[in-house]
């Protein structure tokens, strides 16, 4: 696909949804942070893979801390963590 296909894919996208009220947005973004959440662990190995950039450690703490805080509304899995820490991240912190 092109860039310019993903631009009028993504105008397309902001058309659908362009006149959505306070609680068809707020559905909207729940619904994106649960999959993101649901799926943190595959995300964060394309991330990886795909730009050679960051850990894969780090990559799955972003994919799970940030959606959570969205989907916390909605009520996260009583076994999912609250925070984060990867073995990466911790050795930054010592380093630093």
């Amino acid at each position: 696909m092109t860039i310019q296909e993903y631009v009028e894919r993504g105008r397309k996208a902001v058309e659908a949804i362009k006149d959505y009220d306070q609680a068809q947005t707020d559905k909207l973004v729940y619904e994106a942070a649960k999959i993101i959440y649901q799926h943190a662990a595959e995300l964060a190995r394309e991330a990886v893979d795909e730009t050679g950039l960051g850990y894969y450690e780090d990559k799955i703490c972003k994919n799970t801390d940030t959606p959570a805080a969205f989907w916390a509304a909605g009520g996260l899995p009583s076994s999912s963590p609250a925070s984060c820490t990867s073995p990466a991240a911790k050795a930054k912190a010592v380093t630093t």
